[in-house]
């Protein structure tokens, strides 16, 4: 567990500076898909309460990247390559309706969001690129004016903020913070001059790429993962 070395916690965030660790740690690789977490042993480790161990276990349990099973606890989430299609596509039919059928006069929220995004980009922070990008594509569905499906596809983000993170994290996506922006940009600029074909084009390209990167990263870290069992 090499991140959590050294690792420093201040008393009014050490839940989320650990929730935060142990995330760069399942997103690296370095915990590896159904691990165990164990609060006793982490709280041992680190000095904290296993309260504050369990603060951060939710957090992650609600961000997609644990989950709880009975009799083992919490354990690292085993999401597979085989996981992306479905996630992918749900994503994809929710952010293309949006951008075929929304009412675009609008796009205060889109163009926050894209803000943001190149705000997070260019910090340099691969966890706050991510949330932004989610941020983003939510903005999209938002279009549709539909807070159920506004909700649904948070609970969707939940787990596509893994498969984010670990594309971000192999591409270095923030070292090229202006290519990133740019893709989402240019879906914008395609809404913003009433050509809806385009922005479906665009995005429907930009889904489907890191679809098939995430899916490749991850067959990857599976026979990785094989070959070491065996």
């Amino acid at each position: 567990m090499s991140i959590l070395e050294g690792l420093v916690i201040r008393r009014t965030t050490a839940a989320q500076q650990i929730a935060d660790a142990l995330s760069d740690m399942i997103v690296r690789g370095e915990l590896a898909p159904g691990a165990p977490l164990r609060e006793s042993a982490l709280a041992t480790r680190l000095g904290v309460s296993r309260n504050t161990v369990r603060e951060a276990v939710r957090i992650l349990e609600q961000g997609g990247l644990v989950r709880i099973e009975v009799g083992r606890g919490a354990v690292a989430r085993q999401l597979e390559s085989d996981d992306v299609a479905d996630l992918y596509g749900v994503r994809e039919v929710l952010e293309l309706t949006a951008l075929r059928e929304a009412g675009i006069g609008d796009l205060t929220g889109v163009h926050e969001a894209l803000a943001g995004l190149g705000r997070a980009a260019r910090g340099g922070s691969e966890h706050d690129a991510v949330e932004q990008d989610l941020a983003f594509h939510a903005s999209i569905v938002a279009l549709l004016g539909n807070r159920r499906l506004d909700r649904f596809f948070g609970d969707v983000c939940a787990e596509l903020r893994f498969f984010l993170a670990v594309l971000s994290h192999v591409d270095e996506e923030v070292k090229h913070a202006d290519e990133l922006v740019e893709q989402h940009a240019a879906v914008v600029r395609a809404l913003e001059d009433g050509n809806r074909r385009r922005a479906v084009s665009l995005l429907r390209d930009h889904i489907r790429s890191n679809a098939r990167r995430v899916t490749a990263v991850l067959r990857s870290r599976e026979a990785s993962a094989t070959i070491a069992r065996s």
